[in-house]
């Protein structure tokens, strides 16, 4: 039997592991699609921290969730998502038109795909339980 403490530790890498996923997918789509989803003028900053606060945070706490290659797959766009350019950043509706933004979105699609089991087993998770919303 699961200790509450245990429990809640898996609950939270779910949790945040839901959430980099929700953020990969809004980093797969194409510049027009995230300027609707994301919104604002400081879209491209939230979506690069959203992105790269959960995925920090999912390969902390991952464990044996993520296998070795998907682990490397998160690092990989990370890095990536990190050397963003500032004009890629600025505070305006075309920095997601920014071509760095495309490799982006190809890696992200990319990884999105290649973390099918982790993403199966999340939803599987949350068929008994909504995820914690974000705060």
């Amino acid at each position: 039997m699961m200790s509450e403490n245990e429990l809640s530790l898996i609950e939270a890498l779910h949790n945040t592991f839901f959430y980099f996923v929700e953020g990969l997918g809004e980093m797969a789509l194409d510049a027009t699609k995230q300027k609707e989803q994301v919104g604002g003028a400081h879209a491209a900053w939230e979506l690069q921290n959203d992105v790269l606060d959960s995925g920090e945070t999912v390969l902390r706490c991952a464990g044996p969730f993520l296998s070795q290659s998907e682990r490397m797959g998160v690092v990989s766009l990370l890095n990536k998502i990190r050397t963003l350019p500032p004009d890629a950043l600025r505070s305006s509706d075309e920095a997601l038109d920014h071509p760095a933004w495309e490799d982006l979105r190809r890696e992200a699609a990319h990884l999105l795909a290649r973390l099918g089991k982790p993403i199966a087993e999340n939803l599987s998770f949350f068929n008994n339980r909504p995820p914690t919303p974000r705060g």
